[in-house]
């Protein structure tokens, strides 16, 4: 719709956040109505937009995913415990943890 009303920064910026935090497979949508947009507005000032728009959207994803995906140390406090039991040496391994093997 914001295409329809010749208005480029929201079109191309809604399109990058619903492929970015929606579905990714809505590009396939979108890349006509790119070109449309390149067509109509030209190369320049699509780039300029989606560049634009490229940092209003990737600072703050890239932000939040840092902060919740990225581990403040190698190591979580209780493979820390663990290896301080140990000295130092051999596997970090927590010993009450079962794990299932699976068979192939």
């Amino acid at each position: 719709s914001y295409q329809l009303r010749k208005n480029i920064f929201n079109s191309i910026f809604f399109g990058g956040l619903a492929v970015i935090l929606g579905w990714p497979f809505c590009v396939i949508i979108l890349i006509p109505i790119g070109m449309g947009l390149i067509y109509d507005h030209g190369l320049f000032s699509c780039v300029k937009n989606g560049i634009i728009s490229l940092f209003i959207i990737a600072i703050p994803t890239i932000s939040c995913d840092s902060f919740f995906y990225l581990p403040s140390s190698s190591l979580s406090p209780n493979q820390q415990e663990i290896s301080e039991e140990n000295n130092g040496e051999g596997p970090i391994y927590d010993k009450n943890i079962k794990i299932p093997k699976i068979v192939w």
